[in-house]
């Protein structure tokens, strides 16, 4: 009861009643649609025309077929029959059932929609590139996805080839040692996701499936059952778009829990035929569909060898990029700098996008304090990890820190973030192992950050009055331990203005002309608000 009576303060808007209403009134516009970027942190507002040609010049091509009604709930009986099959044979217990069935819960059918990638030049006549995304959190096959994605992560993790981030590739450099006159590459794979061919995929994953030695925490199934449920992931992936319903018949859909590591799996599989083509390669290694390759040879000879590896497979095409200095690959460019030259081992700086905004959270924006620590500190850390020449890593910070002021930081906080990481402590931050995961999951109050709200007396309270949980011998095995308090994250511009299924004209009020009002003028003063240059 005494969290009823924590105190509250009267909310204040921190938006005029003009910037409200231009919200509102370009949320409801039914000739724009709003989207996130592909990378970066802004959005991006299209014509709506524009828009749906991009996303019905893409679902015409070869990998999709329009189907003619809404086959969600036939897939939902057909995962639930493979599932009884499962249960029935104790290969799933009734929890694990009830939690993947869905006829157990709502289902619906996902919609494609396409995040814009600015930092990519469109095809003449087009307005934009767009990243096809399925919204499949509540398709009849979600559920399977994430399940059959458990037992893929730790098969993925044990490729030789395999990285896992930025960090696990600075480790891996940091062993090597290169040629004075090694060419540096980057090959990437064109629209990985689509051109998976499912058979295939099915196969590569089904056969490692059988191999791995990995110890799972829970019961792990044989191998059929894997194939069953791989074949509803990924054969009745259907979905809708513009009105209109339909099947991915080629690839894996960007959006499906378990696809990255499908992709994955498949593509080593891939891999093992390369070696046939060339001894040169000195180094090989892949993040999803991103390969940072060092050559023992020529650009030619590079270049004759992509030629080569682009004939192995009828859909799975690469490009590349090759240098004999630098090459940027994840968020890294990486150079043959001064530790190059005395040791042979690469050196590496942070890598920007052209793109980038810098649109840093505000200072004014409604979080906790330990939010703002957190991120400062959080990128300095990674600028410091990144960078292996100290003058280059503080050039990074003094331009960091210039931002930061221009988005209404002050010197202080940042200077404490600052002290608190050691450029001469970078090995440590490299190599530190990741935390365990605790075999218990955390007991979380969760609430929306509110700063009306005296958020000290809800964990006072919630500590003041918990004996009365610990001296229940019922409710103490249920909840050993007090609670972590959590915020989620409010609702922000991008979350009211953004939305993945498209709404039909006709459920929209009309716009308003130009003439009529400064809607756009204030919504720009509002989303392009004191971006800092670089």
């Amino acid at each position: 009861m005494e969290l009823a009576h924590v105190r509250l303060r009267k909310p204040q808007t921190n938006m005029s009643q003009a910037e409200l209403s231009a919200i509102r009134k370009l949320k409801n516009n039914p000739s724009v649609v709003i989207k996130p970027y592909d990378k970066g942190r802004g959005i991006c507002i299209m014509n709506r025309e524009d828009y749906l040609n991009v996303g019905f010049k893409h679902i015409s091509s070869h990998h999709y077929e329009k189907v003619d009604r809404d086959l969600t709930h036939e897939t939902a009986l057909k995962v639930h029959s493979a599932l009884t099959d499962m249960i029935r044979n104790k290969h799933i217990d009734k929890h694990t059932f009830a939690y993947l069935d869905p006829l157990e819960q709502p289902t619906n059918c996902p919609t494609m929609y396409f995040l814009p990638k600015i930092h990519k030049t469109p095809p003449p006549g087009e307005p934009f590139v767009g990243r096809p995304i399925i919204s499949g959190c509540t398709s009849p096959t979600a559920k399977i996805s994430e399940y059959v994605d458990y037992f893929l992560l730790p098969i993925v993790s044990a490729q030789p080839t395999y990285v896992r981030d930025t960090t696990d590739i600075l480790r891996k450099l940091e062993k090597e040692t290169f040629p004075q006159n090694s060419l540096l590459a980057s090959i990437d794979l064109v629209s990985m996701y689509t051109n998976i061919h499912q058979a295939e995929a099915i196969e590569s994953v089904c056969k490692a499936y059988e191999k791995t030695n990995h110890n799972y925490a829970i019961t792990k199934p044989p191998s059929k059952h894997i194939r069953t449920l791989l074949e509803l992931v990924l054969g009745r992936n259907y979905f809708q778009f513009g009105g209109n319903f339909f099947r991915q018949k080629i690839g894996c859909a960007m959006g499906s829990v378990a696809s990255p590591e499908i992709c994955d799996i498949t593509l080593h599989d891939f891999e093992l035929q390369i070696s046939a083509l060339t001894d040169r390669i000195l180094f090989w290694a892949r993040f999803r569909d991103d390969i940072l390759i060092v050559y023992n040879g020529q650009l030619e000879s590079f270049t004759h060898f992509v030629h080569q590896l682009n004939q192995l497979h009828p859909t799975l095409k690469f490009t590349f990029e090759a240098s004999e200095t630098s090459i940027t690959y994840l968020d890294l460019t990486i150079i043959k700098g001064p530790h190059f030259l005395s040791t042979g081992t690469l050196d590496t700086r942070v890598f920007t996008k052209p793109t980038e905004t810098y649109q840093y959270l505000e200072r004014t924006s409604s979080h906790p304090n330990h939010v703002f620590q957190g991120f400062i500190k959080g990128e300095i850390l990674r600028y410091a990890r990144n960078t292996n020449n100290e003058d280059d890593f503080l050039q990074k910070v003094q331009s960091f820190e210039e931002k930061l002021l221009k988005r209404g930081y002050n010197q202080a906080d940042i200077h404490k973030c600052k002290q608190s990481i050691d450029f001469s402590q970078r090995k440590s931050m490299i190599h530190t192992e990741q935390v365990k995961t605790q075999k218990e999951l955390p007991l979380v109050f969760t609430t929306t950050y509110n700063p009306h709200v005296k958020h000290m007396d809800i964990k006072r309270a919630l500590s003041r009055h918990w004996h009365l949980i610990s001296s229940n011998p019922t409710l103490k095995e249920v909840f050993p331990k007090p609670p972590l308090v959590a915020y989620k994250i409010a609702e922000n511009i991008k979350k009211r203005l953004v939305r993945a299924k498209l709404s039909h004209t006709e459920d929209n009020q009309s716009s308003t002309t130009e003439n009529e009002d400064n809607t756009l003028d204030i919504l720009i003063s509002l989303l392009d608000e004191q971006i800092p240059s670089e």
